[in-house]
């Protein structure tokens, strides 16, 4: 369709331009009556023409390079059955923004600012239903979309089943994450809360409910990049709430290419293994209660140092200590200063020992509010005096200061081992009175009756979608072979197409210098302009099909202007070159008639009878002259 638009503009383009000439009178008097106002709206379909076809051009462009994208298929309506209390989203169901945010609530909580008095809102990050655009996979697949970049954003709905974890019941947890656009400091983890109501939702502030589990993707660094996993645990002491942090975690994947993302969480409350997938690839597996792996540990220590205990006096925790029966040398003089004067220096003749170095600052005068029975007598601060500069010096001389070759400095005794080390002193172990042990740790204190998303926005729609919650890795398996798998087969071939699109832009090695380069001549103009377009070449396939577009819009658009203008240069000189020929006949013609002209006037001014009469005489002479 493109393509036959194109070709109409074109044509129409030459129909118009042709019109134009036909219109331009051909002689000078016309022109001297011709009015531009006449081809004015000629000009302008003109130009019309050549911008309705150079976007046409590009628009074939780019349907042709996008070929593929007329070959995405449909998404198709997932027909799985779950388990009651399994939790599936995919973002289907909405019809619009509006109606996704009466299930999905954002925060309305507002912060005051105490210096201006502005109220803001705590979480002002804007969510919507989006399908992705750059990758897609699926026609019509639509996606919970974060908008805002850089800001604080929240989101989250209640569950009617709440899910109980415990008594070897597992947890599992599934999403998918896509960028859009590369992100430098964000996260796109989430949150797992115990049951609320949606007034409570709508107030929700970060830490006016603690988490259940914490879990996904963040990347800030150098601070972190990992996929975060946590789990919440009252201290049966404090009774205040702790985060437990997996050490060691895994890399987040936010830093690849902007491919789909699988985020799998499988946590057994029977056995408290745990295991992590990304992109349905196990990147970590661990025991709960294995030491060192979370932060802190899910139970105390069963010793901890007596803190009533002190270290004895008789306790020597230096490892090595001065040699005492090293003696100082004889030669060895402490007396020595480390600087002496130079005796080699002598004083400039120009030096002035009279002058003051320190004069009174001349323009300082006395403050009004000085009183000398009070402040007592004012002294004007003293500046350095400016005859000073204008010779080698002033005030006392004294010689530069060198190093004292004599100079030894303060002798100390060798180090040697202390004979009564016995290392550094610590307080011994006791029984901890506060001691705790949590066996069970995949035990979740609260059911889940929340999923929130409450991370820093560090990328602008990024795109969350098929989120799965439940008791089954059977079924998360399945949602994800279903939904994840084609989606990325589709982009990776996508991705694969645009990298084979500009591979032949890519510059290949050079081949290694032979014996005979240095007899080889230079390069010749062509070829170093033949290297300049590659490169331009190569850095036009590296922007994006919008951009590459405009640009061979924009291109296409020159050309044709270009084209006319020399059409109508190559119009004008031959109409100019017609006239100016016949301007030379007639002035050729006139300048005959003039020479013709200039004799005529001669020829009347002679009277016919005076020629007859020349002529007898001319007779008779010649007459005589033969009798002779």
């Amino acid at each position: 369709m493109h393509m036959y638009i194109c070709l109409f503009c074109f044509f129409f383009f030459n129909s118009t331009t042709y019109d134009i000439f036909q219109r331009f009178p051909s002689s000078t008097a016309a022109r001297s009556t011709f009015s531009l106002k006449s081809v004015i709206p000629r000009i302008k379909m003109t130009v019309k023409a050549m911008f309705f076809c150079a976007m046409a051009l590009a628009g074939s462009v780019n349907a042709i390079e996008g070929g593929s994208n007329n070959n995405i298929p449909a998404l198709e309506p997932l027909d799985v059955k779950l388990s009651p209390e399994s939790f599936w989203e995919d973002f289907q169901n909405y019809n619009s923004t509006a109606e996704l945010l009466q299930k999905w609530r954002v925060s309305r909580l507002g912060l005051r600012d105490s210096s201006t008095g502005e109220t803001r809102l705590m979480y002002p990050a804007k969510w919507s239903l989006q399908q992705p655009y750059l990758l897609k996979s699926f026609d019509n697949d639509n996606c919970l979309n974060l908008e805002t970049a850089q800001s604080a954003a929240m989101i989250g709905r209640t569950l009617e089943n709440p899910l109980k974890i415990g008594d070897g019941s597992k947890l599992v947890v599934q999403y998918e994450v896509q960028l859009q656009r590369n992100i430098e400091c964000g996260g796109a983890f989430m949150k797992l809360l115990p049951p609320m109501n949606e007034t409570d939702l709508l107030r929700y502030s970060g830490g006016s409910v603690p988490f259940e589990i914490i879990f996904g993707p963040d990347k800030c660094q150098p601070y972190t990049n990992e996929v975060h996993f946590g789990l919440k645990k009252t201290n049966p002491i404090t009774n205040k709430p702790e985060v437990k942090l997996l050490t060691n975690a895994p890399i987040s994947g936010l830093d690849g290419d902007q491919t789909v993302r699988l985020y799998t969480l499988i946590m057994d409350s029977k056995s408290q293994d745990f295991e992590i997938r990304v992109d349905g690839k196990v990147v970590k597996v661990g025991n709960l209660l294995t030491e060192g792996i979370f932060d802190p540990p899910f139970h105390s220590p069963k010793k901890v140092p007596d803190l009533k205990a002190k270290k004895p006096k008789n306790w020597d925790e230096r490892e090595f200590i001065p040699d005492p029966k090293a003696t100082k040398p004889d030669y060895w003089d402490e007396d020595e200063p480390l600087m002496i004067p130079d005796d080699a220096d002598v004083k400039p003749d120009s030096w002035d020992e009279n002058m003051p170095e320190y004069i009174p600052e001349p323009n300082r005068s006395k403050p009004e509010w000085w009183e000398d029975s009070v402040d007592g007598e004012w002294v004007a601060p003293l500046v350095r005096n400016p005859q000073c500069f204008q010779i080698a010096g002033c005030g006392p001389w004294q010689p530069r200061m060198v190093e004292n070759p004599d100079y030894w400095g303060p002798w100390n005794p060798p180090m040697i081992e202390n004979p009564k080390y016995r290392g550094k002193w610590t307080p011994p172990l006791v029984d901890n009175p506060d001691y705790s042990e949590d066996l069970k740790p995949g035990n979740l204190e609260n059911p889940i009756g929340v999923i929130l998303f409450e991370f820093w926005s560090g990328s602008k729609d990024l795109l969350i979608d098929n989120l799965y919650l439940g008791h089954y890795v059977e079924e998360a398996e399945l949602l994800g072979n279903k939904t994840f798998v084609p989606k990325k087969r589709i982009q990776d071939q996508q991705l694969e197409a645009e990298i084979i699109g500009h591979r032949g832009h890519i510059e290949h090695p050079k081949k290694p210098p032979t014996m005979f380069d240095h007899h080889e001549e230079k390069r010749n103009l062509f070829d170093r302009l033949s290297d300049h377009a590659d490169r331009l070449l190569e850095k036009f396939s590296e922007q994006s099909s919008f951009v590459q577009n405009i640009l061979g819009g924009s291109i296409l658009v020159l050309i044709l202007m270009l084209t006319s203008y020399f059409y109508l240069k190559v119009m004008f000189f031959q109409q100019g070159y017609s006239e100016g020929v016949k301007s030379k006949d007639k002035r050729s013609e006139k300048k005959q008639q003039s020479k013709e002209s200039k004799f005529e006037p001669q020829l009347e001014q002679v009277d016919s009878e005076q020629l007859d009469t020349d002529s007898q005489s001319e007779n008779a002479d010649f007459n005589r002259r033969k009798a002779k």
